[in-house]
């Protein structure tokens, strides 16, 4: 396993995109690091993504994909309550033998050599659960994801709390924090289900690391997540009610004590 380096499980989510999708499976066709796995995971599209992923990703990288649909309706899931979207995301998590968990939204895209920094970092900072990495924000609707803008007021350098402050492809844990803690992805639930991984996160390690590299090209445009301005609409579910995702709320402090020292090399 140490020749190989740390197993990295990407779960992506997908859902009625099947042209802005191409960023991400390009994205990972790209990826220096080769010791991953990933689940591809469909909410039931109506545009179905699993044609798109055969057709594009490389045949090595084929090789490597497990495909889950959730098969709902419209219609089931406001019956249900929500999706079933991330029942099938935690059976990927509890059929992988991976090391390190990452989810990929059919928005978005990864750097090339991401993996490589994810695997030094992990390794080299064995008391680390969690970490974010720094992201560039493009509109997928108008350029492709390589033509992204480095965002200048992007946090590089502090502990985090990643509640409100993190997007979804941007935060990576160790796959273990799951089964010791046993925490999983809500469902019938069909929004925010990063919120409530970051919640478990925060909840048993505290801030977020951070990597201090590029990691994430982050999508950017006018028709995200159903026209909303933000993504983050679990701020008001924190602000508001006593708990979270079961989880007794505390504090937002983004200013916190060096709970541990960060290498990187």
């Amino acid at each position: 396993m140490e020749k190989k380096g740390l197993k990295f499980l990407i779960l992506l989510f997908y859902y009625n995109r099947p042209k802005m999708v191409l960023n991400a499976l390009t994205s990972i066709n790209k990826l220096s690091y080769k010791n991953i796995e990933i689940a591809f995971i469909d909410d039931g599209s109506d545009h179905p993504g699993e044609p798109v992923a055969r057709e594009h990703l490389k045949p090595s990288i084929l090789k490597k994909v497990k495909f889950y649909n959730t098969n709902d309706t419209i219609k089931q899931k406001i019956d249900r309550g929500g999706s079933e979207f991330g029942k099938l995301a935690n059976e990927a998590v509890k059929n992988s033998d991976a090391d390190i968990v990452l989810m990929l939204c059919d928005d978005d895209a990864l750097f090339s050599d991401y993996l490589d920094y994810l695997n030094r970092f992990y390794k080299f900072n064995p008391r680390i659960n969690y970490a974010y990495c720094k992201l560039k924000y493009y509109d997928p609707t108008k350029v492709a994801y390589n033509k992204a803008k480095e965002n200048e007021d992007d946090v590089t350098n502090k502990l985090i709390n990643p509640v409100t402050n993190l997007d979804s492809s941007q935060v990576s844990w160790r796959i273990k924090c799951m089964r010791e803690k046993d925490f999983w992805f809500p469902y019938p639930r069909t929004r925010n289900l990063d919120a409530v991984m970051f919640v478990h996160l925060w909840h048993h390690y505290k801030h977020c690391a951070p990597l201090k590299e590029f990691g994430q090209y982050k999508g950017l445009f006018d028709d995200q997540l159903g026209n909303r301005k933000h993504g983050y609409h679990q701020l008001d579910h924190w602000k508001n009610g006593s708990e979270y995702a079961g989880v007794k709320i505390t504090p937002l402090d983004n200013n916190p004590k060096d709970e541990y020292k960060v290498k990187v090399k």
